[in-house]
């Protein structure tokens, strides 16, 4: 085995990416923030430097680099402040349109009878309907608002946006009560500059172009997504193209080429400059800097920082005369990514993205697939074109179905034929089209290239394994397939829970025996529903409204005015109580006693398991797996999400204050 590790020893850099993610994973999935000396990013980046540093040498490089991602994981988290919260360029107002209005980001903030030190970084509103008119960018005005605290997982181990909004440092979420007054100008700076021709350019291709299909044009070119109608949307996603409409590795690559065969062609067509310069590396350069300017207009996201950072490297590489494209070169993007967003390693972009062109590249490079190999007619061109598509895709598709199954609870089943047809008309047609407008648009003479734009199609988590398989080249490869298949495999072996039950208390769902759920109403809380549903319906018929009291039960449940009892199977029951004269027969006949009041002591006198106003508003959502335990098991948002800087301060209380009563509002 020593044999092999030493023949590949080509492929270790390769491996500090993989630690380095390690590091920053396990320091996401810590139950509270770890010892103060591993908060700060100086132990991740000096390990990080060792590391490299070691690879130059000759050394083996993976000592000490596992621990080593704890740095930038935290990096920020130290302090207890969000990452950058001293950072002082702030562009006011930010609008964005939405299907369902516009949604307001203030910054610079002055809230009434809220001290500074108090004051979020920066807020999100919504604001009712499109005919209300919007403040400009960067603008200082004056609102009355509702402000709540950023949403909690609805479920154990389901999105966590208040993490994401803590690394964003969005300190609030809301809603406008009164119209906008303007106050002033806001200060002039990069950030304002970017932000509004990001704008200009969003809402030129929305007028230009019109309609749905104006709001797919912008997401190509802007990344703005939010304007696209819903069921767009679930039409790129249903056919396994919804890739396409944010903007990654094919977009930037497809940029990037078209700048660079349309300058070479253009600097070809002088004699004096072809035969004496090195116009290939003059078209690099411009491209890379067209690349540049596309990933600000995009709004770099983590897969378009991604997607730049290997075109850059791989236009960089002409400018050397270096290979173009290798793992090597993606494991630098990664190791970049991760430094600049560590936070970005745990959400589905990052995941997806760098699964998908990890297996791409290690299979082109199993397959050593050459274009010269193929023959020269234009029949075998289109076939091998074909064939290429046919095979990136069930290759990415392959790669990112574990990610997209979790984190999105869908799988795609037509991405093949889908994307045999979209493919070639987004590289060919669309892309070249929009790039065009974007040169005409500073004349005015945009018009006929976004209307080429468009283009109408009839309808129709074990990552371990797979980078085992893909880093290495020799036999020993394959000890990655059985990873791959027991990841597979598990979620088929985990039991699905029989009760649901949210912080509030408002919503509660339970297992019909049937298998499907059985939800206590339909009314509000609909972000909790939709992911109980995805990640708890398995598929069953979902039902709402629980019996009326009095009128005998229904799917286990019994309900009179004072609440209800679920029988999950003979002689168990679960108490619902909602008022407290509910609460003696309860405790004297069930198994399990859920109360939207408080119980006094938290306990009844037969020691049954409660689960009170208390445990709620301090747990979140608790989730209980009942038939076939002899013990209940309990899961709570709470203690999934640890004790970190970004969960609820609630969370983080001792549980033995029996005599504090939670607020009656968020």
């Amino acid at each position: 085995m020593i044999g092999v590790l030493v023949a590949e020893r080509e492929r270790w850099a390769l491996w500090l990416a993989v630690a380095l993610g390690a590091g920053i994973g396990l320091y996401f999935g810590l139950p509270q923030e770890p010892w103060a000396p591993f908060g700060g990013p100086w132990p991740g980046l000096g390990a990080l430097a060792l590391a490299v540093a070691a690879v130059f040498a000759g050394r083996e490089p993976a000592r000490g680099v596992v621990a080593g991602g704890l740095g930038p994981g935290g990096g920020g988290a130290g302090s207890g402040t969000p990452p950058g919260a001293g950072h002082r360029d702030r562009t006011g107002v930010t609008v964005e349109d939405t299907r369902n209005g516009r949604r307001l980001t203030l910054e610079d903030l002055s809230i009434e009878r809220l001290s500074p030190d108090k004051t979020p970084y920066r807020i999100r509103l919504r604001m009712a309907g499109h005919h209300i008119p919007s403040p400009s960018l960067g603008d200082r005005i004056t609102l009355r608002a509702k402000l709540l605290p950023p949403l909690e997982p609805a479920a154990p181990g389901a999105y966590d946006f208040t993490r994401q909004a803590w690394f964003q440092r969005l300190g609030a979420v809301g809603f406008t009560l009164s119209p906008w007054r303007f106050v002033s100008r806001g200060a002039e700076s990069a950030t304002l500059f970017l932000a509004r021709w990001r704008a200009r350019v969003t809402e030129r291709l929305m007028t230009g172009v019109g309609g749905e299909n104006g709001a797919v044009a912008a997401a190509l070119v802007t990344g703005v997504q939010s304007t696209i109608p819903e069921n767009i949307l679930n039409a790129y996603r249903d056919s396994g193209i919804a890739h396409l409409l944010s903007i990654s590795g094919l977009h930037m690559s497809l940029a990037a080429g078209w700048v660079f065969v349309g300058v070479r062609g253009a600097l070809a067509l002088i004699p004096i400059l072809a035969l004496r310069h090195p116009i290939k590396k003059w078209t690099a350069a411009v491209a890379l800097v067209a690349t540049l300017a596309y990933l600000l207009l995009s709004g770099a996201a983590v897969p378009t920082q991604q997607s730049f950072l290997m075109v850059a490297l791989a236009l960089v590489a002409v400018l050397l005369d270096r290979t173009v494209l290798s793992m090597r070169t993606l494991a630098w993007a990664a190791v970049a990514v991760l430094l600049w967003q560590p936070e970005s390693l745990i959400g589905p972009s990052f995941q997806m993205s760098f699964a998908a062109v990890v297996a791409l590249i290690a299979v082109y490079e199993t397959l050593r697939l050459s274009t010269k190999s193929g023959g020269t007619g234009i029949a075998r061109r289109i076939v091998a074109y074909r064939g290429g598509i046919l095979l990136t895709t069930l290759v990415a598709s392959t790669a990112t179905t574990p990610y997209a199954a979790y984190h999105f609870g869908r799988i795609t089943t037509y991405a093949l034929a889908a994307n045999l047809v979209a493919v070639p008309v987004t590289g060919l047609v669309v892309m070249p089209a929009a790039l065009g407008a974007m040169l005409l648009m500073p004349f005015g003479l945009d018009g006929p290239a976004l209307a080429a734009a468009v283009h109408r199609c009839p309808d129709r988590p074990h990552p371990g394994g797979g980078l085992w398989l893909c880093l290495w080249r020799r036999h020993w490869r394959f000890w990655g397939v059985p990873l791959i298949l027991s990841g597979l495999v598990w979620p088929f072996l985990e039991s699905l829970p029989d009760l649901m039950i949210n912080g509030t208390g408002r919503l509660v769902a339970v297992r019909s025996p049937e298998g499907g759920l059985l939800f206590s109403s339909r009314r509000g809380e609909r972000l909790a529903r939709e992911a109980w549903m995805t990640r708890y319906g398995a598929g069953g018929t979902l039902r709402y409204g629980w019996p009326a009291p009095g009128t005998g039960a229904t799917a286990g449940l019994a309900c009179d005015w004072v609440g209800c009892v679920y029988t999950f199977e003979p002689g168990r029951q679960v108490a619902l109580a909602q008022r407290p004269d509910a609460l003696p027969d309860d405790c004297a006949r069930a198994e399990i006693i859920i109360s939207q009041v408080p119980v006094r002591n938290r306990r009844c006198k037969n020691e049954r398991l409660v689960i009170d106003r208390f445990d709620l508003w301090r747990g979140g959502t608790h989730v209980l797996w009942l038939k076939g335990q002899s013990v209940p098991r309990v899961e709570t948002v709470a203690g999934a999400t640890g004790n970190r800087l970004w969960t609820p301060a609630r969370w983080r209380r001792s549980r033995t204050d029996e005599n504090k009563t939670p607020p009656t509002s968020p």
